[in-house]
């Protein structure tokens, strides 16, 4: 792959920030997975100015385009914190470990993208997790400890089910680890009932 041959620390370094690149292109609602393939082709073209030796100058242009604004949002169940009275010390445990697995599969995906806005009918954003680019895009949600069919989760479901039919993306997974703090993981039944009747991949990191 045109992604393999760059050493390990640059090739994180850009991964994350390929999101910086994309972010004119994910403005057009109407054809994103067109302008999607046409961002990373540049990309292409930072990744071959890193091997001639213009890191410095590639990344400094690649700092300076239009950003994807980074969520805040955790890549977990909210109501999966631990009992007691350090429950707000298990939301941030929480968090850092949602954020870390987040990281981890968009490493593992390479060349992917985290925190990218994607828009779907009448203006609705879906924040999604990691956006890996390839062959196929495909729309990664993560999600650390047991997480059940919440409001929430329905709405990222709905969002994620309008954007593969209106082919915005090629798949969409659901990917399940499991929690330091509480040491639950994976969907309920309703929930994983729900992604097989939608047709979206389950992984489960047990």
């Amino acid at each position: 792959m045109w992604f393999d041959c760059i050493p390990q620390a640059d090739c994180e370094e850009l991964s994350f920030q390929m999101g910086e690149v994309l972010g004119s292109a994910l403005i057009n609602r109407k054809d994103l997975k067109s302008n999607i393939l046409k961002a990373r082709t540049k990309i292409k073209d930072f990744v071959r100015k890193l091997k001639g030796g213009g890191k410095k100058k590639a990344l400094s242009r690649l700092n300076d385009s239009d950003t994807v604004k980074p969520a805040t949002e955790p890549n977990l169940d909210p109501t999966d914190v631990g009992p007691g009275s350090a429950a707000n010390t298990g939301v941030q445990a929480n968090k850092a470990a949602g954020d870390a697995m987040r990281d981890i599969i968009a490493k593992r995906e390479a060349p992917a993208l985290t925190e990218v806005n994607l828009w779907t009918d009448a203006g609705r954003l879906r924040r999604a997790d990691v956006l890996k680019l390839g062959d196929e895009v495909v729309e990664i949600e993560s999600k650390v400890g047991r997480t059940g069919l919440t409001s929430r989760t329905r709405q990222e479901l709905a969002r994620d089910w309008w954007l593969k039919r209106q082919n915005k993306v090629d798949d969409v997974w659901w990917e399940f680890s499991q929690s330091d703090v509480t040491d639950k993981l994976g969907p309920t039944r309703t929930l994983q009932e729900k992604l097989d009747k939608l047709g979206f991949r389950t992984i489960i990191n047990d």
